[in-house]
């Protein structure tokens, strides 16, 4: 906790704010490192962050490439950096020379933050440190990505003109270094601090030298950064927002044809004298540009002698009344992330102090973010007004675009807490003017699990939004799902999500949730739809597929339609090839599923399925397996994982489990051990290896199938469109045995419900089959004949054979009864001494069997019957007025 004061004209304020920075990226795994001997060792396998002790070899590797030389660690994995300077360790790659650290393509490997986590190169036997026995700091492979360190110490160890003395502190191509300092690097030929094809994020430049006087070298693109260094950056130079201090950009005049590779500087702060060829777009200078070799836009402005007062020296933000502050171009600052993989993406939307990138209409020029309230976000705007009287009134508005979620505030000696819902006005309140401005306010935060919001309308979502209320939602769901940690729900509104996505696996995703967290929808899966993209290849996939949803392990997706997904096709059989609609060990809930492809698995690939529809999902025609076997667009639909009270019009294979629900087909290799097991269920076929129990087949045994004694085979079930059995004389009416409704532990919660979001049962018992056959029409005959409506029913009531309702030995029987008119309401209870009947809480006493009490019109009163011993009969219902209404719960 901080407090930081801050002011609105005279009215001085303490804001307390709680700051955190969002986890930026989610990887399948992650591996550990410490740079201290005594709590780490390269014997360790890396998988924690501390030593499990005795003989064990769980525990953190003790240098940067014991961790990269892990064999498991691949592309998505994390490597996360405990504070301390790592000197050990290195590798020799060949024609590039030694670094301290080789970071493996599409690997993070995260620090402890730039002040306490320290990469040391080595220097050579030679001037400056260039020589045999150097070591360059960090090798970046492609698409790998470095966060929070000090990179400092490296070299080079030779001068000549070869890729082995370029780049003392970063070398590679295709990489990412993320709020990092590089300074105290040196390089024989070219890039003291990084040279190739990589890109600088909100880094600190400073002092780093180069045999060449080149600080940065050969196609370096720089974001958000601050470029403190002698020694100009060179060649092929893209800048976006920076600010240079000493030296800036130029580009290389080619000697053949006098072609030119111009440097490209967007919305920056120039403090230092131009380079050559450089191009500048909307740009501020403190000097003059350089005629004839510096070329500029319309909206770039030179010779501001007083730019170095305009920004804060420490956190390079505006200051207020700047005009650094939203003069940007939005649209130049969008070429810095172009065509960024998309695990990068969550990396960027900050400054350079680590603080909202674009805080007000437009973006900031230079490295910084003006903060509108108080250099911190504290979710609270205020105003005072003068009310002329010695008194003035103070509104206090919460402001939805801060980082966290206002809850309320602290005013003086007293709290005010905002509506739970996010709703309402400002508060407002009139004091005595000589006591305002001695008032203090703190702002109160959300804490615990976050709720983040969707809204895929472009005039009410924004992923510049903060997504955390429902005033200021983000527009792609894989924004959001950037944002959310494991206890996290995502809350989508209406409407049809086909923007945004992530590459997962081999294929690009729509939304990828991260383990642990939930994405629900706000009005349903009629309503609500996550669509991918179908490829026009063969077999509607190919590399421009988009498949819908890739869940992390506990993670679930609620109340969606999802259409249209499929996946890249491949050469291998590999996950990310399979699950065209849903890929991942999370659950599908509420949900249609339809129209997909994929490798394996067209619909769905090792999810679980609850309550959901799958149909007209297929295998991607052309695609091959790891065993070269071309899939049939006649495939399978979903591939492995479990299926409870849901509609599957689509082959299954290799399916696990599945209860209560209607399949077309069923499949299992059994050469790959085991059976798919299914409970409590309707199918239509099997094509083998399938162990029933208590279900029905539409169908004869087929061999290699197993069966106990209550499964039928040959029997055809009528079902209506909500899958319920369409008379109460089916078979499948109360023919389930509750003893196989079992849910997997973590999603318990959601038992109780049948497909159509009815009660899963009536009349005491299940059913087979996905919906439950709605005894209410026949429970209102039993209650009584005078237009009785039953709104919901007990899984404990079973209608009796007489005109009334049974209840068995224990059970109880509780009823909201709607009075039209006054009058008084009476019934029978038969068949057992043992009952216990109350009306509002109050017991009632029969008289000749029957129990009655009064109501007036439009009352409801509660009636509760407990049958405390054996059988008993709950018949007559009588009441005031045209009918009764009666709620069985």
């Amino acid at each position: 906790m901080r407090e930081t004061l801050f002011s609105f004209g005279s009215f001085r304020m303490v804001s307390a704010l709680i700051l955190s920075l969002p986890h930026f990226a989610f990887a399948a795994r992650t591996y550990y490192v410490n740079p201290d001997p005594s709590l780490a060792s390269d014997d360790y396998d890396g998988t924690s962050a501390t030593w499990a002790g005795g003989e064990s070899k769980t525990g953190p590797k003790l240098t940067l490439q014991g961790a990269m030389n892990i064999p498991s660690l691949t592309s998505g994995d994390t490597v996360s950096a405990a504070a301390g300077v790592y000197d050990r360790g290195g590798v020799l790659i060949n024609n590039v020379g030694s670094n301290r650290v080789e970071v493996k393509g599409g690997v993070m490997l995260i620090g402890a933050g730039a002040d306490g986590s320290v990469i040391k190169g080595c220097s050579g036997d030679g001037e400056n440190g260039i020589g045999p026995g150097a070591m360059r700091a960090v090798y970046l492979r492609q698409y790998a990505v470095i966060q929070g360190f000090t990179i400092t110490g490296g070299r080079t160890a030779g001068t000549s003109d070869t890729e082995a003395n370029r780049g003392g502190g970063i070398a590679g191509a295709g990489g990412l270094a993320a709020d990092c300092v590089l300074t105290g690097n040196h390089a024989g030929h070219r890039g003291g601090a990084a040279t190739g094809g990589n890109t600088l994020l909100r880094c600190y430049i400073g002092d780093n030298t180069a045999g060449n006087n080149y600080g940065v070298y050969n196609n370096t693109r720089m974001v958000d950064c601050v470029y403190d260094c002698a020694i100009a950056p060179y060649s092929g130079i893209s800048a976006y927002n920076c600010l240079f201090k000493r030296s800036v950009p130029q580009g290389s005049q080619g000697a053949q044809g006098g072609s030119a590779s111009y440097a490209k500087v967007y919305n920056s702060i120039i403090i230092s004298e131009l380079g050559w060829y450089t191009e500048l777009n909307n740009c501020r200078m403190k000097g003059t540009r350089r005629s004839g070799y510096t070329t500029a836009d319309a909206y770039t402005k030179d010779n501001i002698a007083d730019l170095t007062a305009m920004y804060d020296s420490q956190t390079y933000r505006p200051l207020a009344d700047s005009e650094l502050i939203d003069a940007g171009k939005d649209d130049y600052y969008a070429l810095a992330t172009n065509n960024w993989p998309a695990a990068w993406l969550s990396f960027a939307g900050r400054d350079f102090a680590g603080r909202v990138r674009k805080a007000g209409p437009s973006i900031d020029i230079g490295p910084g973010e003006y903060a509108w309230i108080d250099g911190l976000d504290s979710g609270l705007s205020a105003r005072i007004e003068d009310m002329g009287d010695g008194t003035s009134k103070v509104v206090i508005d919460r402001n939805f675009d801060s980082e966290k979620l206002c809850t309320g505030f602290e005013f003086g000696n007293f709290c005010v807490e905002f509506d739970k819902n996010g709703l309402g006005g400002s508060w407002t309140n009139i004091m005595p003017s000589v006591s305002v401005f001695d008032r203090h306010i703190s702002a109160l935060y959300a804490f615990g699990p976050a709720h983040w919001y969707v809204n895929c309308d472009p005039l009410k979502g924004n992923d510049a939004n903060r997504g955390y209320h429902r005033d200021c939602p983000f527009f792609t769901l894989t924004n959001a799902a950037s944002r959310a940690v494991a206890g996290d729900v995502i809350h989508a509104a209406k409407g049809v999500y086909r923007e945004g996505d992530k590459l997962s696996g081999e294929t690009r995703t729509r939304v990828t949730l991260p383990a642990g967290v939930g994405l629900v929808s706000d009005c349903g899966a009629e309503e609500t739809v996550i669509e991918g993209v179908l490829s026009d290849e063969p077999g509607r996939s190919g590399p421009d597929s988009v498949r819908c949803v890739a869940l992390g392990t506990g993670a679930y997706v609620k109340g969606f339609t999802i259409r249209n997904g499929s996946t890249r096709v491949g050469n291998s059989y590999i996950y990310g090839e399979n699950g065209g609609g849903v890929a991942g060990n999370g659950a599908v809930i509420d949900c249609i599923i339809t129209n997909c492809y994929g490798v394996r698995g067209g619909g769905v690939y090792q999810s679980t399925l609850i309550r959901c529809r799958l149909s007209d999902c297929f295998e991607a025609a052309g695609a091959t397996n790891a065993s070269g076997i071309a899939a049939k667009v006649a495939g399978h639909g979903m591939y492995q994982g479990r299926i409870f009270d849901s509609y599957v019009a689509s082959g299954l294979f290799n399916v696990s489990e599945v209860r209560n629900s209607y399949c077309s087909n069923v499949w299992h290799n059994n050469d790959q051990g085991g059976y798919t097991r299914v409970y409590n269920s309707y199918v239509v076929s099997d094509y083998g290896s399938v162990a029933y129990t208590n279900s029905v087949l539409a169908a004869g045994r087929k061999e290699g199938c197993i069966f106990d004694d209550k499964t039928r085979s040959g029997t055809t079930l009528a079902f209506d469109g909500f899958m319920r059995p369409s008379s109460a004389q089916s078979v499948a009416v109360d023919a389930g045995d509750p003893v196989y409704y079992v849910y997997p532990q973590e999603y318990a919660h959601e038992a109780g419900l049948d497909l159509s979001g009815g009660q899963r049962v009536y009349n005491g018992t299940i059913d087979i089959g996905p919906g439950e056959f709605d005894h209410r029409g026949i429970f209102a005959k039993k209650l009584c004949r005078r237009g009785v409506e039953v709104e919901a029913a007990s899984p404990a009531v079973v209608a009796g054979d007489g005109a009334g309702l049974s209840l068995g030995g224990g059970e109880s029987l509780t009823l909201a009864i709607f009075f039209r008119a006054d009058g008084e309401c009476s019934f029978r209870v038969d068949g057992s001494e043992q009952v216990t009947v109350t009306a509002d809480g109050i017991v009632l006493s029969p008289v000749g069997g029957v129990y009655s009490f009064s109501g007036n019109a439009d009352d409801v009163r509660t009636v509760t019957i407990v049958s405390n011993g054996g059988d008993a009969l709950v018949r007559d219902f009588l009441v005031s007025g045209p009918g009764l209404v009666v709620r069985v719960r």
